[in-house]
């Protein structure tokens, strides 16, 4: 096995996903969780900032009347695992959808999605 210091080929996914919000009773707040099942890679660019637009201007429509409220752009590298980058997910970049403005604007990670990564791998 050959691991050269190269950097290895990557892609940039977009992948759809519906994080539903509720009202825990337990702790009287509002808390998170992924409707799993209910995301999809829609697609995927070698360049970020083509990726970024793709998304911004919404090329894909990727909301499907509500069916989805998020979008991540995650780099994937070449190789197993896909373990560059995972460590404080500098590699993701997370988008909701603005159902006022009718946009996608950028947004932190979601709390029901901060320890999963490689969303659209697996």
């Amino acid at each position: 096995m050959n691991l050269s210091s190269k950097p290895r080929p990557s892609i940039f996914t977009i992948t759809s996903l519906y994080i539903k919000k509720f009202k825990d009773k337990n702790f009287d707040i509002t808390a998170e969780t992924v409707e799993w099942g209910r995301e999809r890679v829609v697609g995927f660019y070698t360049d970020l900032n083509t990726a970024r637009k793709c998304v911004i201007e919404d090329w894909g429509a990727f909301e499907e009347a509500g069916y989805y409220n998020h979008i991540v752009i995650e780099k994937v590298v070449e190789g197993l695992y896909n373990i560059e980058g995972t460590m404080n997910k500098p590699n993701q970049w997370w988008f909701r959808f603005d159902g006022n403005e009718r946009k996608w604007v950028e947004c932190v990670i979601p709390n029901a999605v901060n320890h999963v990564i490689n969303i659209s791998v697996g």
